[in-house]
């Protein structure tokens, strides 16, 4: 899995490495950043995490959609985590209704610095 970097308050674009033989729509991939551990099927969006929404549990369907695909990479743009941690990054394509059919995890988040008030 992809082990990705970023700083405590700034926007950043999350992306997420996809199989390129696999076909992926464009209303289709969601993400959620999730605390490191946690399995991202039983755990929810961390509260510290902005520029992704989720219903609220733990299989609720997260916006936005993908602001891109490319071949390798399926992208979020304005992603915001305000806590120094490390999070598990978690991917869906799946969707049926307002509920993700299964999180894959796709990787970890290490966002360095010092945390921005909630």
């Amino acid at each position: 899995p992809a082990r990705e970097t970023t700083i405590v308050g700034a926007p950043f674009t999350l992306y997420l490495r996809k199989n390129r033989f696999y076909e992926v729509s464009g209303t289709w991939p969601r993400a959620k950043l999730v605390p490191i551990g946690q399995d991202c099927n039983a755990a929810q969006l961390a509260t510290f995490v902005s520029g992704i929404t989720c219903e609220a549990f733990a299989m609720g369907k997260c916006e936005p959609p993908a602001a891109s695909i490319t071949d390798d990479y399926v992208l979020w743009e304005g992603v915001v985590v305000k806590r120094a941690t490390t999070l598990q990054m978690c991917y869906c394509d799946r969707i049926s209704i307002n509920e993700c059919v299964k999180w894959l995890p796709a990787g970890e988040m290490e966002v360095s610095g010092p945390n921005v008030d909630e």
